[in-house]
């Protein structure tokens, strides 16, 4: 098994654990959030089930814990798939909830699952959230790491691609 663990301490940190911290903020402005996952809730392994059918996802792909991750993600966001939540950084958040406002993925899940349409509002630290929590709920090992400088693979290299001239600038690609 692919995600078996045999050491009862790793278990309890990335499966087991109920409740962790995100760490939120900008480089220079970093702060901690508690954040109840309730992988163990008893709506959540339902609607869990039921966003990998959103997803796509067939059940030889189900097999696949790199596959199962990357559908997550992807089915997380509202751009693919027809996500779980919309992501919204500033301005206005009428029509939905402040980022802010949110301390766990069980409400947003069931919300997603309740209305059956994507939920308003998310940022990078409750995307993680429910990410995790989805991923959890399946037995996925899982844990929380926050980047705050990173690069953005739009064409799904993932690679990192940089271009330098002859004289070593940056250029465009």
């Amino acid at each position: 098994d692919d995600v078996y663990f045999a050491e009862e301490a790793l278990l309890s940190e990335y499966v087991l654990n109920p409740i962790g911290i995100i760490y939120t903020g900008c480089v220079d402005n970093i702060d901690r959030k508690y954040w109840y996952y309730g992988q163990f809730d008893s709506s959540i392994l339902d609607i869990t089930l039921d966003v990998l059918e959103i997803a796509g996802m067939s059940w030889p792909q189900r097999g696949s814990p790199v596959t199962v991750a990357r559908s997550i993600a992807a089915v997380v966001n509202y751009q693919d798939d027809r996500g779980v939540l919309h992501g919204k950084w500033k301005g206005s958040f009428s029509g939905g909830v402040p980022p802010t406002t949110w301390t766990g993925s069980p409400a947003i899940l069931e919300q997603y699952c309740r209305t059956k349409s994507t939920v308003k509002y998310g940022q990078c630290w409750v995307f993680a959230g429910v990410t995790l929590t989805i991923s959890r709920a399946l037995g996925l090992p899982s844990r929380c790491v926050t980047n705050f400088q990173s690069a953005h693979d739009n064409d799904g290299s993932i690679t990192i691609d940089i271009y330098l001239d002859a004289a070593g600038n940056e250029r465009q690609g």
